[in-house]
């Protein structure tokens, strides 16, 4: 059974970072399972994007009003998690997020 990762980004450029470090993994072992919540980098490096939160990151003022946002993907990933058993969770920039 393949390695299942969950990567989780809130920025452009973790959503980079994250596209290097799958393009890496997958060199390791091209039959990882890799998911998330990301961008278009994560998304062309072969990552199964769930939400999309580096177009719509937030900085200072604006992550209050993304408050909510934020809550919903939060319990929407908890609720995934239940039905989904991944071996590795790596959170990459956002500390609100993550």
């Amino acid at each position: 059974m393949p390695k299942r990762i969950f990567i989780t980004v809130g920025e452009v450029s973790g959503d980079e970072h994250a596209a290097s470090l799958v393009r890496a993994l997958r060199q390791v072992d091209p039959d990882i399972i890799i998911e998330g919540h990301g961008g278009d980098a994560m998304r062309e490096a072969g990552v199964i994007v769930h939400r999309e939160t580096v177009k719509t990151a937030a900085m200072v003022v604006k992550a209050v009003t993304k408050a909510v946002e934020v809550w919903k993907m939060i319990r929407w990933t908890r609720n995934y998690y239940r039905q989904n058993k991944f071996d590795l969770h790596i959170c990459i920039d956002s500390s609100g997020m993550n």
